[in-house]
């Protein structure tokens, strides 16, 4: 006789990374059925526009480190390549799947339809999916009032930390049919040193620093520096893919903080809320990563390809333009007044739709999130409601953000020979100068693509 198929959990990890302050994994414990932990690197991501292997590769670290503090348990979150949907049928030809147990995630198109495929087919298979809020995002409210109240309150509430010493894990061999493809290329085996690494013991890292380094001016102003690369907080990529939560951010830097120092800690909140601000309106309004949100800035602008490419080759003859895009495609990171620059001299100075250029800058960024991408995208293109146009002189913006031409000389080395007052705008030098300099200009380096 048959004996029956074994009845489990199922945890479904997803943008979600971590072991602390992790309701679905708590709950799912509490439950004291087997556990099977899961996370699905999945194919019809990785053909999305927006995708680049950095993001996965900071996820699979991510994963690398919970893995280690599972072993502990004797515990593991099985990793799949392959669509969600084939690796749950998969697993209910051994398992008899009672729950699943996963937060929300407010992604793109891909994501969201994966969610709806999904919802249908655990619903005809009779198994539970128990969904969980993320940051405080509400899905399907139906008016605005008071979210921000909720979510305020919600930072202050205790963390959802699981009782893994009570985790009943399932171990399961992975068919190889699900990950011989991504083993065999090989694709997650080297890590470069110039990303933040990855994982919940980084992110704690991370945050540690920023508490303990930052004065109360760079905390206000922590969007402005250029001339360190991870100037900022550093903890956006851990927020993206979950290391940390938002509640988790705000308590620690809470806690460090005397009471004198109110209006910092309010500053740092602030940052919070207007990303959990972007969040919730991506929600609401997914149509943002298609359709401008100002349905009166539909004037079409003319697609100039050599534009285009010379933006995404650093090679626009404008040297603090060159040396932002150099550096977020080196190092996945750049602050948020370079990042707007990025985008205004795409969509202004170059007068190009947004949409093509903002799918290339998120396979750039780390923390690449696409809620706050999008929104940020429009609102610096001008196509955002109530936004207020801002045109970025990326000429004045190197005098004001990088007067010694450090960053500049960092990241184009072409110019780094060239004293600071004529590296603002190389192509004015003499033909002696450019000799004396080494630095020809349409030939070492481009002439500016935009009249001068």
């Amino acid at each position: 006789m048959v004996s029956e198929k074994p009845l489990v959990n199922v945890l479904w990890f997803k943008k979600d990374l971590r072991l602390s302050d992790h309701q679905p994994l708590k709950e799912a414990i509490e439950t004291d059925l087997p556990l099977l932990l899961l996370f699905v690197f999945e194919p019809s991501i990785r053909k999305y526009p927006d995708w680049n292997i950095r993001h996965w590769l900071f996820q699979y670290y991510s994963l690398q480190n919970l893995n280690e503090n599972l072993a502990k348990y004797q515990a593991k979150i099985l990793i799949y390549y392959g669509e969600v949907k084939d690796v749950f049928e998969h697993l209910t030809l051994h398992f008899q799947i009672q729950n699943v147990f996963s937060h929300q995630e407010t992604g793109t198109k891909i994501t969201f339809d994966r969610d709806i495929l999904m919802a249908n087919f655990l619903e005809e298979q009779k198994i539970v999916w128990k969904e969980y809020g993320a940051n405080g995002v509400q899905r399907g409210k139906k008016t605005k009032k008071n979210l921000t109240k909720a979510w305020l309150e919600m930072l202050q509430e205790p963390f959802q930390n699981p009782d893994l010493p009570k985790l009943k894990a399932v171990d399961f061999e992975i068919d190889i049919a699900f990950w011989a493809d991504y083993k065999t290329s090989r694709q997650f085996e080297n890590y470069p040193k110039t990303f933040q690494s990855a994982g919940e013991k980084s992110a704690w890292l991370a945050l540690r620093n920023f508490v303990k380094n930052h004065t109360k001016k760079n905390v206000k102003s922590v969007a402005e520096p250029i001339k360190k690369t991870f100037s900022n907080s550093q903890i956006s990529p851990y927020l993206t893919y979950g290391n940390l939560t938002s509640k988790q951010v705000f308590q620690f830097f809470k806690s460090k903080f005397k009471d004198s120092e109110q209006k910092n800690l309010d500053n740092f909140r602030l940052r919070l809320q207007w990303r959990f601000g972007c969040i919730q309106k991506f929600e609401d309004q997914n149509f943002l990563e298609f359709e401008n949100l100002n349905a009166t800035e539909n004037i079409a602008k003319s697609l100039n390809i050599k534009y285009l490419q010379a933006w995404k080759d650093a090679k626009t003859g404008f040297p603090l333009v060159d040396a932002c895009m150099r550096c977020v495609q080196e190092t996945g990171f750049l602050n948020n007044k370079m990042r707007a620059l990025l985008v205004s001299f795409l969509t202004q100075n170059l007068q190009q739709d947004w949409r093509t250029g903002v799918h290339f800058l998120a396979q750039q960024f780390l923390d690449y999130e696409p809620a706050i991408h999008f929104l940020y995208f429009q609102m610096q293109a001008g196509t955002a409601e109530n936004s207020k146009l801002k045109i970025y002189n990326p000429r004045k913006k190197l005098i004001d953000k990088d007067f010694d031409s450090v960053f500049i000389k960092k990241w184009i080395p072409e110019l780094k020979n060239v004293p600071s007052n004529l590296i603002y705008e190389p192509y004015k030098m003499t033909v002696l100068e450019q000799e004396f300099y080494q630095c020809l200009i349409g030939k070492t380096y481009p002439k500016p693509i935009l009249d001068k």
